[in-house]
């Protein structure tokens, strides 16, 4: 008997009501449960054909919840990680029938936003890859879909170096850093929006010298209205009709 990977996907409630009792006949076979959301991450020990034995098991429990699951005896994908047997090797995960759904640079968002998200999708490499060469094939792979969305070759050339320098037994822990106090003024995101920053900056020091001991502010954006909003609509509008 081997231990074998297994994804799951269904409801949490299910995931604690109904897979972990002791009521459960295969309750030993489960060395670890693990789950976000509604995905779970199981490892099995005992025959593989019992997986599927387990799962058409756990869906006659109640009607309204369905289960499927995924086994592998190599390589499982779960959430964004590919994890492998033997010992702990992953990668980030790609479907498939993934296609390049980057933010294109020429967008409409903030200039910073544009400038930092390669870096922050190397980042997302370097802590998801645990070898430094997956992370090289993955890397090479998001700078071709990056320059592809007309990113500045300066910027994709630089993100990956910056990222492989952060340590990233760091970039598992969890973040410490304090929560900061300061308000946050939000506002809808126009080609104005710089300019209206920097001027609210720039006579923040008024409220001080009026006795106001009020930190400076922090902004964020709201995306603003766009084409597909204007045309595409969740609900239906209400017709009045004549007669």
């Amino acid at each position: 008997e081997n231990d074998h990977q297994v994804k799951a996907g269904g409801n949490q409630v299910a995931g604690i009501k109904f897979i972990l009792p002791s009521t459960n006949p295969f309750f030993a076979n489960i060395k670890l449960w693990r789950r976000y959301i509604d995905d779970i991450l199981i490892v099995w020990h005992g025959p593989l054909e019992t997986v599927s034995t387990f799962t058409e098991w756990v869906n006659t429990l109640n009607p309204f919840l369905r289960f499927t699951s995924t086994m592998s005896t190599n390589e499982i994908s779960f959430l964004d990680l590919l994890i492998m047997n033997g010992k702990l090797i992953t990668s980030t995960y790609q479907k498939p029938t993934d296609r390049n759904s980057l933010l294109t640079y020429d967008s409409h968002h903030p200039k910073s936003l544009r400038d930092n998200l390669p870096f922050g999708q190397f980042l997302r490499l370097r802590r998801n890859c645990s070898s430094t060469h997956t992370y090289n094939t993955q890397a090479n792979d998001l700078q071709t879909k990056l320059l592809a969305r007309n990113y500045p070759r300066e910027i994709v050339n630089r993100a990956p170096k910056r990222a492989r320098n952060n340590n990233r037994e760091a970039l598992l822990e969890p973040n410490t850093r304090d929560i900061n106090k300061s308000m946050t003024c939000v506002t809808t995101f126009t080609p104005l929006s710089n300019k209206i920053k920097r001027t609210i900056l720039k006579r923040w020091s008024i409220l001080g010298s009026s006795g106001c001991n009020i930190p400076r502010p922090l902004f964020a954006f709201k995306r603003s209205q766009n084409i597909k909003d204007v045309i595409i609509h969740t609900r239906p509008r209400n017709i009045t009709q004549t007669q």
